[in-house]
């Protein structure tokens, strides 16, 4: 952002320098009110913002589209689909749809994929996918990813427990693979 707000510093009227401002202005808004979204876990206003049409909208589409104009002319390969604020828009996104309940297992299983694509040992991603198993009930596949979730960062998290206790319901056979449970309070 320093080096556009030096270009029109130096040419307010610049060609080049003035729609790449634009553009990187509305796009810090855009990750401002996903941030907002998240923070009061507002998922169904996350999925709008990303996926949905309309002006201010689109945010992942929009994302892409720019990164990919604006990088394409680079000698160098710049992995499009790794970058830092792109993986910030797929993780949402998996989050989202995951929060969003079972009617939503396909774009789960597509969102979190692509994050875990990405980041192979995302939480949120793993999370994910252990709910699209359990939807598809795939126990084993679920117990498996889980179990990857908790040894990573879930053994606080309280969606990672919640989720080892229903897959206990559903499938009591897998409660003694499951590491140190316990079963998670106000579920």
């Amino acid at each position: 952002m320093q080096p556009l707000k030096q270009c029109l510093h130096s040419d307010p009227d610049s060609k080049l320098c003035l729609p790449l401002h634009r553009l990187a202005k509305g796009l810090d808004k855009s990750f401002a009110e996903l941030d907002k979204h998240m923070t009061n876990e507002d998922w169904l206003s996350i999925v709008q913002l990303l996926t949905y049409s309309g002006k201010k909208r689109e945010l992942l589409n929009r994302y892409d589209t720019a990164f990919y104009e604006h990088t394409s002319s680079l000698p160098v390969t710049i992995g499009r689909m790794n970058s830092p604020r792109r993986q910030i828009l797929v993780r949402a996104l998996c989050k989202a749809y995951t929060n969003s309940g079972s009617g939503f297992l396909r774009k789960t299983e597509e969102h979190c994929s692509a994050l875990l694509k990405g980041v192979e040992d995302d939480v949120d991603g793993l999370v994910g996918m252990g709910d699209v198993y359990m939807g598809k009930e795939e126990w084993q596949e679920a117990v498996n990813v889980l179990q990857k979730a908790w040894d990573g960062e879930g053994r606080g998290r309280r969606d990672v427990r919640k989720l080892f206790f229903f897959l206990a319901l559903a499938n009591g056979k897998y409660l003694r693979s499951m590491p140190s449970y316990r079963r998670p309070r106000n579920c």
